[in-house]
């Protein structure tokens, strides 16, 4: 679902053939999958499709899965800042600070979960740093992924 996909003659290519575009999430697809996937409850599953790339990185290429899973965070926060913006137009006010006020503790709850989980891992295993950003960064994505299908999971029971 990210724009660009890892090419077979490596990752190293498509960092410099399309790195603007690297982890723009297609939005409309995580929607569509939002859709399939509410009767079965598993809507958190289109978070992991959406940057499934990122997980594919080869050991050897950790600062650039690193860094798709940094720009998809950011393609998240985008999306929210998306969603947010249309949701205050079109649900009532006190809906809409409902909204705000649960996206941002939950997205401060699942970030400093992220920070928590860094902290340990330094305190107490002998991972290397730059693994250690790695899943971190990874935590960071999923966390603000899972908050952008929060907000459509509210968006839905008010309809």
């Amino acid at each position: 679902m990210l724009k660009c996909k890892r090419a077979a003659f490596g990752a190293a290519l498509c960092l410099i053939v399309a790195a603007p575009a690297f982890a723009e999430i297609d939005i409309a697809a995580v929607k569509s999958c939002f859709a399939e996937t509410s009767a079965s409850g598993e809507q958190l599953s289109c978070v992991e499709a959406a940057q499934s790339d990122c997980a594919e990185f080869p050991a050897e290429a950790m600062n650039a899965a690193h860094l798709c899973y940094t720009q998809t965070k950011d393609a998240w926060s985008a999306a929210i800042g998306q969603e947010m913006a249309a949701a205050a137009s079109a649900i009532p006010e006190g809906d809409f600070v409902k909204l705000q006020i649960n996206a941002k503790y939950d997205l401060l709850g699942a970030l400093q979960a992220c920070d928590r989980t860094e902290e340990l891992a330094v305190a107490a295993s002998d991972l290397p740093a730059e693994v250690i950003a790695f899943y971190k960064a990874g935590c960071q994505s999923t966390s603000v992924g899972n908050v952008y299908i929060a907000i459509l999971m509210r968006l839905n029971a008010l309809n």
